[in-house]
């Protein structure tokens, strides 16, 4: 982990070979995160497309480890 803001965690991600079932969720939220980046305000179908992916990612009950 190279650091952390509120519930935002940021380092190196390395896939493993069972991440390409989640992979293209994860690319379109992604995507969808940094659309409107030069807008001032998120528009409301960039808003709509993110809820669904987050609704979806957190259904996957994922969690985040710390190697020793």
């Amino acid at each position: 982990m190279r650091g952390f803001l509120d519930s935002w965690y940021f380092g190196l991600f390395v896939p493993a070979k069972g991440f390409t079932e989640f992979a293209p969720l994860f690319g379109r939220w992604s995507l969808l995160i940094h659309a409107d980046e030069n807008e001032p305000v998120l528009s409301n179908a960039t808003a709509d497309e993110l809820r669904s992916i987050e609704a979806a990612i957190d259904q996957l009950r994922v969690e985040l480890h710390f190697p020793e």
